[in-house]
């Protein structure tokens, strides 16, 4: 039996509650837990505050007051323990392997049969995870009445994963599936190869043993590459989708810091937080740390490095997928291209493909005009695709204001407007509407 303390209340009331549990833990045999569930957050600002509650509400414990009685703490190293003048017996627990992990998904759930090895690859949870996830699914079951599927247990795994919002890191819940994505079929390919992989790993990691001479090099690792608007983050959300996660957006460029070590920890951070539910890794403008390597001159270039193998070292031990983008392949030192599975070109769409996106972005109950010619856009405007979703948004808001249906002008002053936000120059609009020049596309209120 243990008995365990929880610090979570009024800190100067710590002394009277810790002897109190102490006692309480003494009359029962018992030995004292002690659990410090502040999130890293809290425990930054408490070590701003001058010391982190656990240690602060244990401090007694280290005085003699234990005698015989054990104390459990998961807190045990040198930032966080306060016992560390105690006799210690340190026991490292290990992750659950995945033919474990196989093991237990399928004594909790037989009935999934066959689809017990893609819940194991999904969710690498621990076991009191594990069952209080199948807990959740008996009370959705009672309430709903059907028949339990992998996304209701996806639904239960995401309730119970703790998200604690960092700086510089979005968390997405994809949406989109493979019909969204209009790409040649030499980028979709390697995309659903990749989620196969990831789905199969312990088949062929571990029941056929390829597992070996692999240093625990799990996961996948995939570099996109192509102009801004080109479908990187979108193709990201359709792979999260379908392998059932959610999927997390870091800005490399917000985590990288210009203080020794910060860098290191901002890392640690997003993949401890990636690692809990598997989330699928987007890390975009990877070139803030993967641009490329100039000779070593001083100790700003030494400790870079330092943050570029740090990143490497974690990307080699995430068993799930992570994607890296950049605008440009060859901004990226070409000794990082052997550490990916699949380097994937996103290439502008043309004509064909443009009209196809402009039809995916207009709802079906659009208002549109009898003038308005997809074709006529697409070949027009060599824009990608990411502007012709704002083009499509920003035309209804124009016909809107002006109270009409949604007309060509209106997609044309759309298209014009994204031309200026990127700084490009605009090729001017196609014959029949030239008169469109230098108009105003809302009309001007009368008094």
């Amino acid at each position: 039996m243990a008995g365990q303390a929880q610090d979570r209340h009024d800190p100067g009331d710590r002394p009277r509650r810790l002897h109190e549990a102490h006692a309480t833990a003494w009359l029962h045999r018992a030995a004292l837990w002690l659990e410090d569930r502040q999130d890293d957050a809290a425990l930054a600002a408490s070590d701003t505050a001058g010391g982190h509650a656990l240690p602060a509400a244990a401090q007694g414990l280290s005085g003699g007051l234990v005698g015989s009685l054990p104390v459990i703490t998961s807190a045990l190293n040198e930032r966080r323990c306060p016992l560390l003048d105690l006799p210690q017996i340190r026991l490292p627990v290990q992750a659950l392997a995945p033919v474990a992990r196989r093991a237990l998904w399928q004594s909790l759930l037989p009935q999934l049969g066959d689809q017990v090895p893609l819940l194991a690859a999904r969710y690498p949870i621990e076991p009191d995870d594990a069952r209080d996830v199948v807990r959740d699914l008996s009370l959705r079951q009672a309430l709903h009445g059907d028949p339990l599927g992998i996304d209701d247990i996806g639904a239960c795994v995401r309730a119970r994963t703790a998200w604690h919002a960092r700086p510089g890191v979005t968390r997405r819940l994809p949406r989109a599936g493979w019909p969204a994505l209009l790409l040649p079929r030499g980028s979709v390919e390697p995309l659903q190869a990749a989620v196969r992989r990831v789905l199969q790993q312990i088949t062929v990691l571990d029941d056929w043993g390829f597992a070996q001479g692999r240093d625990d090099r799990r996961g996948v690792r995939m570099l996109f590459y192509g102009p801004p608007g080109t479908g990187k983050t979108l193709a990201a959300e359709v792979m999260a989708h379908a392998l059932g996660v959610d999927l997390l957006v870091v800005d490399l460029s917000s985590l990288v810091s210009k203080y020794i070590g910060e860098t290191e920890k901002n890392l640690a951070a997003v993949f401890e937080v990636a690692e809990r539910s598997r989330a699928l890794l987007l890390f975009d403008e990877a070139d803030a740390l993967f641009g490329k390597r100039t000779d070593t001159q001083d100790a700003h270039d030494r400790y870079a490095n330092l943050e570029t193998a740090y990143l490497l070292q974690r990307l080699e031990r995430y068993e799930g997928v992570a994607v890296l983008t950049t605008n440009l392949r060859g901004q990226l030192d070409k000794a990082f291209s052997r550490r990916f599975e699949f380097i994937v070109e996103f290439p502008e769409p043309d004509a064909a493909v443009r009209e196809a996106l402009w039809r995916l972005h207009l709802p079906a109950q659009a208002p549109l005009a009898d003038d308005v010619d997809l074709a006529e856009l697409a070949h027009w405007y060599a824009i990608s695709g990411a502007q012709i979703k704002n083009a499509s948004l920003g035309a209804a808001f124009l016909a809107a204001a002006a109270g009409q249906r949604i007309h060509q002008r209106h997609f044309l002053w759309a298209v014009e407007q994204e031309f200026d936000k990127a700084g490009r120059a605009h090729p001017g609009f196609p014959p029949q509407h030239a008169g469109l020049s230098g108009a105003t596309p809302i009309p001007q209120e009368t008094s």
